[in-house]
């Protein structure tokens, strides 16, 4: 990269992005030159990918998928399926509301009740898949800009609130902020899922996600009932609690039992 110049702002963002495995799309042509970027890029980096954006974007941008469950999800034995018919069917017929919208993915074998990742992009804010959970292999994209982030924040804090929320970022103060002002069930800060396999820590969501928590005593506390019994005695009895209490005979045990209730 040194036959290149670079500010030293862009070589420092350029030299975190070679960190990590890399897929890069292109705007068209006409929207900002981006050959000296690009060059650094696959000199400092062998595995980069660069694509040029089109009318839909190349599945070969989703190498990360195909790595792992190949190139068709549907024929990989190790690849889960939908718990019923009916949740298959609901997946299919949200998948097929969004066609026009389907970046990977999109096909499914009712018979095995398979439905591979899909990826619908781009999703507003506002539209019916983001406003529920899905418990199924479609992840709506919703794009914003970035100064808008407070905006999108107090959007999903002001909906049902989720089982889970995970965080990519940098920014670990931004991070905290987050995770300490919004509500969800459990989280994860540039990971997914894991927080489910920490021993001793509770699982749960809350409001519209689900109430209570499980795993360890926290499971015991939820699925068992707390019962008081009390055994009087055939000896003793408690005047207190019986009529009458006007008269001078009886107002000392109302004042008894408004001091008790203090």
């Amino acid at each position: 990269m040194d036959q290149l110049y670079f500010t030293d702002h862009l070589l420092d963002k350029l030299s975190r992005l070679t960190e990590v495995p890399l897929t890069v799309v292109e705007a068209p042509a006409g929207y900002g030159k981006t050959t000296a970027v690009y060059r650094g890029l696959t000199m400092a980096k062998e595995n980069a990918r660069w694509y040029t954006a089109v009318a839909s974007m190349p599945d070969t941008s989703f190498s990360w998928f195909v790595r792992q469950i190949g190139e068709n999800a549907l024929e990989n034995p190790d690849y889960p399926h939908l718990i019923s018919p009916q949740a298959y069917d609901a997946c299919a017929r949200e998948a097929g509301q969004y066609a026009d919208r389907v970046r990977f993915g999109g096909q499914g074998n009712p018979a095995t009740r398979q439905f591979q990742p899909t990826i619908l992009y781009p999703i507003g804010m506002d539209e019916p898949i983001v406003r529920h959970e899905l418990f199924n292999p479609l992840l709506p994209v919703v794009p914003f800009p970035d100064q808008e982030v407070d905006s999108v924040l107090d959007t999903i804090a002001r909906r049902e609130h989720g089982l889970a929320l995970y965080l990519f970022t940098r920014d670990r103060k931004w991070a905290n902020r987050v995770m300490r002002t919004q509500q969800y069930g459990g989280g994860c800060i540039n990971e997914v899922c894991l927080h489910l396999m920490v021993r001793g820590v509770p699982f749960n969501g809350t409001g519209h996600s689900g109430m209570g928590a499980y795993h360890g005593k926290w499971g015991f506390r939820e699925f068992t009932h707390p019962s008081t019994v009390l055994t009087g005695s055939r000896f003793l009895n408690l005047p207190l609690r019986e009529h009458p209490y006007a008269g001078r005979k009886h107002a000392c045990k109302l004042r008894l039992l408004r001091w008790f209730e203090r």
